[in-house]
């Protein structure tokens, strides 16, 4: 079940990848917002209007703002989104959220949403004001784009409720919301080149945009983005056990890996590499250059050096690709 699951997920998922080819990453912070618009069919549900520097999309009203656009800082929030969307994670974390969430309930059904021009991360946040949750970027890596949308749900909904579930009883339908966000265009395609965030020393681990890492099965990879090429995981090892990380790459793709453990140390390899290749201490790097487009594998393992030092251990990863040119 679990190789036909990843199949399933992951033959979708290397076309997006396969676009970070094409994308220059100049070191530079854009200045601009990218503006964005909505084909015909869609206008009549949410109208976009200028709001100074960015935009804001508004009910056919005009009374209920449902979209925000605003200038990419790469602050440690942002950081921690690119994380999240580039682990596919469901892990329950602090992430710059253009409206207060008002629940303390997790968040449900968590999806990444890729679009041509827009991609990010949905949810929906529980409550009596439930609503519809995106967050992600352009494409450019320019612009962080922001939409929510009410939600209610039609019948009661189990506490065990699958995904699947969720979504079909919550109207309108998440997957809707989703095509929606999807449809959303960059009105200049021809004026920006791809911005993945700031680029630290890849030796700089900064704790505060670090997520955890916690795929859903076995080997399900983490990918990255044309707008999110960098970030930092939590991730438990236990002593002399391997743990591997399956990365998605395009043909060419250089990914560095920096770790760093405050016990022991920490080995590691890619499998494309070998063995022979291992780099081990309390921080370490590696990089390897994808030779084709598919998925590269590193293999992770802790060692408590002395026998005081615990067997398992919470280390730092961070991850960055450089784009094939």
């Amino acid at each position: 079940m679990f190789p036909r699951l990843i199949e399933l997920l992951v033959v979708p998922l290397l076309a997006f990848v396969a676009a970070c080819a094409d994308s220059d990453t100049p070191t530079a912070r854009p200045t601009s917002v990218t503006r964005l618009h909505l084909p015909p069919a869609d206008s009549p549900s949410l109208t976009l209007r200028h709001d100074g520097a960015a935009q804001v999309g508004v009910t056919v009203d005009g009374n209920q703002v449902r979209l925000r656009t605003a200038l990419r800082t790469d602050d440690e929030a942002e950081a921690r989104l690119c994380s999240v969307i580039i682990a596919r994670s469901r892990s329950v974390e602090s992430l710059p959220f253009a409206w207060p969430v008002d629940s303390t309930v997790p968040l449900l059904v968590p999806q990444l949403v890729h679009g041509p021009d827009v991609s990010g991360y949905r949810v929906v946040v529980p409550g009596v004001n439930s609503e519809y949750r995106f967050e992600g970027f352009t494409i450019d890596g320019s612009t962080r784009v922001s939409f929510r949308w009410p939600v209610r749900s039609g019948r009661s909904v189990p506490g065990d409720a699958t995904d699947s579930e969720i979504e079909a009883a919550l109207t309108p339908s998440p997957k809707a919301l989703d095509t929606l966000v999807m449809r959303l265009r960059r009105s200049d395609t021809a004026s920006r080149t791809g911005w993945r965030g700031l680029r630290l020393p890849v030796e700089s681990v900064v704790v505060a945009r670090a997520v955890r890492l916690a795929p859903l099965v076995p080997l399900f990879p983490v990918g990255f983005t044309p707008a999110c090429g960098d970030a930092t995981f939590a991730v438990s090892l236990a002593s002399a056990v391997d743990k591997p990380v399956r990365i998605l790459a395009a043909n060419g793709e250089e990914i560095t890996v920096h770790v760093v453990t405050p016990t022991g140390e920490v080995s590691m390899y890619f499998d494309e590499q070998g063995p022979g290749q291992a780099v081990a201490g309390k921080a370490v790097t590696t990089t390897v250059v994808a030779q084709r487009t598919g998925h590269v594998t590193l293999r992770l393992r802790y060692r408590a050096a002395v026998r005081v030092e615990p067997a398992r251990q919470k280390v730092m990863l961070r991850l960055v690709s450089t784009a094939p040119r």
